[in-house]
């Protein structure tokens, strides 16, 4: 398959027939405001759990905090996933660094080297991100009904926009090449598969330690958005919840993704 080519659902569902979950169902998109929105409504449907769903383009792709994930048409990968897991609501937070660990995985099988996680689940490579990854979900009291989690990798693209040009990269950039973007899904859906079979049997401290193992934000100073104020502190640890600890001064913080950003170090 050419780079360039368009996924189908034909060829992905013969790439990932040997995962247990993640891309038993398939539906590839030429176009799309987000393959978020189609999730909620494929979930809506019914759609079953681990149901992938990928777009050339996105006219309105979503990023965290309501920012826009910006990506050129056919050079890159923009999927979601329809998940069901069997799990507490609380633990749903876990979801997202599950994500970022797969995906760093997956980029280190494909690059050769390692990426990093910046806290709570963007992947970076050389402090450029290379990913994001948004989660939405519909939980009613402490029960998931289900959740849609987006995933943008940057695979093929040499150029950025001007306001963004120094703080994102691709596969492309990083290594001097192209890439087969379906060769890149299939290992991504792979790990996915790994790591959320992990995560709907408990594993959560494996999930965690993980993480860790990619996070060099650990022990470093940081600075970040704290109700609208920017304070400066030591990232120590994430919590169980996939909070993150951080000492400000000589107070021990613990801090949701709802509560801060823009996370620098």
């Amino acid at each position: 398959m050419e780079n360039t080519s368009a996924f189908s659902a034909e060829d992905l569902l013969v790439r990932l027939a040997g995962n247990s979950v993640v891309g038993k169902n398939v539906h590839c998109y030429q176009s799309a405001t987000s393959t978020n929105d189609i999730g909620h409504s494929l979930a809506k449907a019914g759609a079953a759990d681990g149901t992938l769903i990928t777009a050339e383009f996105q006219t309105r792709g979503k990023g965290r905090g309501g920012n826009v994930w910006q990506s050129e048409q056919s050079e890159n990968i923009t999927f979601s996933l329809v998940l069901r897991p069997k799990a507490d609501a609380a633990k749903i937070s876990l979801l997202p660094l599950m994500a970022a660990l797969a995906v760093a995985q997956a980029i280190e099988t494909v690059l050769q080297r390692k990426s990093e996680i910046k806290w709570p689940n963007d992947v970076l490579i050389d402090r450029k991100k290379i990913c994001g990854i948004l989660l939405e979900s519909a939980i009613s009291g402490s029960s998931v009904e289900y959740v849609i989690l987006g995933i943008g990798v940057n695979v093929n693209q040499a150029a950025f926009p001007e306001e963004i040009m120094n703080q994102a990269t691709s596969l492309r950039l990083s290594a001097g090449q192209s890439f087969s973007r379906a060769e890149v899904m299939e290992e991504l859906s792979k790990k996915l598969d790994i790591w959320y079979l992990a995560f709907c049997k408990g594993a959560f401290d494996a999930i965690l330690d993980g993480w860790r193992s990619y996070a060099d934000m650990l022990g470093k100073e940081i600075s970040f958005l704290y109700n609208g104020e920017r304070l400066n502190g030591t990232a120590q640890d994430i919590d169980e919840q996939g909070c993150l600890i951080v000492l400000a001064g000589s107070k021990p913080l613990c801090l949701s993704q709802a509560e801060i950003s823009n996370v620098r170090y």
